[in-house]
């Protein structure tokens, strides 16, 4: 068995190097231009991940213009998309970003990527409607499952952890998670698809083993791997985002300041983060948060 999921194939040659030309353009564009990292902008990036999967569906389906098809096979789509996205996120990098304004850099990054994603949404409607085959109704059931899982998992690990520091990014995952894991299954079980990656065909191959896949099919034990995988990706980042230290701000202090020095530190990490802004907390230039800064300073 191929450890590369089916499917995968790089396009022609010249294809191939234009596609290596620009994606080093776009990468040079973001090292000159080196725009922030924020819980917005990863956020904003939703779109155009989505984006990337329903022009490989496209492509799968035969929808996409046969003079621009190799730049959407697998894994052409995944370095196509990466290229447009890390271009406007190049063209925005002078923007603020935090919020989602009209002139944030994460509104016009999430606004670009949404654009793309509604055309891909349009013309994979289209495709459907004119195609025998089309089951708009599983894709909003697969939509409604997904969103109900995904409220179910984040209120369940709320419950269990401190998982509050991810932020949009750790419900995004779940979600990504759910997402797949669902209608991988009602694909595999009901529509009758198969599956193209070889681990995920070993997890759905041993449910379909299970004396419960004559009454609840093969896929769940698919949807439980990538659930599971979903809570520990949230508890990992969590962990990562209380580790986080703003060495940048305020570490060129090499010892435990003085009580006279000990004020000056923590105004200088309260003026270096935006009031409200995730950090290791709200942080502000007056209140017992500043101690917080203080603390992730100077406490080893």
């Amino acid at each position: 068995m191929s450890p590369l999921p089916s499917g995968f194939a790089l396009p022609a040659l010249p294809y191939l190097v234009g596609l290596l030309v620009a994606a080093a353009v776009a990468g040079g564009l973001l090292y000159r231009r080196r725009p922030s990292v924020t819980e917005a902008t990863v956020t904003a990036l939703t779109p155009w991940m989505a984006a990337g999967g329903g022009l490989y569906a496209l492509f799968q389906f035969g929808a996409v213009p046969s003079a621009v098809a190799p730049l959407f096979g697998s894994p052409a789509v995944y370095a196509s998309v990466g290229v447009l996205a890390a271009t406007v996120w190049a063209a925005v990098a002078d923007r603020p970003a935090e919020g989602w304004g009209t002139t944030t850099a994460p509104g016009l990054l999430a606004g670009a990527g949404g654009l793309l994603l509604a055309s891909t949404v349009a013309a994979a409607g289209i495709a459907a409607a004119t195609s025998a085959g089309g089951r708009p109704d599983a894709s909003a059931a697969i939509l409604l499952a997904t969103l109900v899982v995904t409220a179910g998992v984040w209120a369940g690990l709320r419950r269990v952890a401190t998982v509050e520091a991810t932020g949009s990014v750790g419900v995004l995952v779940v979600f990504a998670h759910a997402l797949d894991g669902i209608s991988t299954a009602v694909g595999y079980d009901r529509l009758g698809f198969g599956e193209q990656t070889p681990l995920s065909r070993i997890i759905i191959h041993a449910g379909e083993a299970l004396p419960t896949a004559e009454l609840i099919g093969a896929g769940w034990l698919f949807v439980v791997v990538k659930l599971l995988l979903a809570a520990g990706s949230s508890r990992c980042s969590r962990s990562t985002s209380a580790r986080t230290r703003p060495r940048d701000i305020c570490s060129w202090r090499s010892s435990p300041p003085s009580d006279s020095g000990r004020a000056h530190t923590t105004s200088c990490c309260s003026r270096s983060f935006e009031p409200g802004r995730r950090s290791l907390g709200n942080l502000s230039p007056t209140g017992t948060e500043s101690g917080l800064c203080e603390w992730s300073v100077w406490d080893t």
